[in-house]
């Protein structure tokens, strides 16, 4: 019988806005060999590249693909690798309003697959609302598609 390719994937997504100075986690437990199902991670490895790339993602001054299809790696360069299912990125290198890539290869026996994540570096700040604003103010300031299902009992 003819083995099936491996999935690679990467939890969180294809893109994702990060905080600088932020622990991000990237996680390789949603890929699987389908030949031995979903959670079963045996005899499978896990390699993470991962750098800035090295151009504006709108396709001015590079040629990049869509990530689904594919990335041009010409216009990346990893500067570090790590092993593992899971692995904490150092992001005390990274700069606020740059664009980085994480790149997941997954192999088993002589099969590999890979998954891509873009993560653009921002600077977030924490919510913070007004003095004295109560629970439901905030909730619908937040939620106001919650709104229809408070009730509000009047004074009749």
């Amino acid at each position: 019988p003819k083995e099936t390719d491996l999935v690679a994937a990467i939890y969180g997504g294809d893109e994702v806005i990060r905080g600088v100075n932020e622990t991000i986690m990237m996680n390789a437990s949603l890929s699987y060999d389908p030949d031995v199902g979903q959670g079963n991670h045996s005899g499978m490895s896990f390699t993470w590249y991962y750098g800035e790339i090295n151009c504006n993602l709108s396709g001015r001054g590079c040629k990049t693909k869509d990530v689904f299809t594919g990335v041009n790696e010409s216009t990346i360069h990893y500067s570090r690798n790590a092993f593992g299912v899971q692995m904490i990125l150092n992001t005390s290198a990274m700069s606020p309003n740059k664009t980085y890539i994480v790149k997941l290869v997954v192999t088993k026996d002589c099969r590999n697959a890979s998954a891509y994540q873009i993560i653009h570096m921002k600077i977030l700040t924490p919510f913070k609302y007004p003095k004295g604003t109560s629970f439901f103010s905030l909730v619908v300031l937040i939620f106001p598609f919650l709104l229809p299902f408070f009730q509000i009992k009047g004074g009749n």
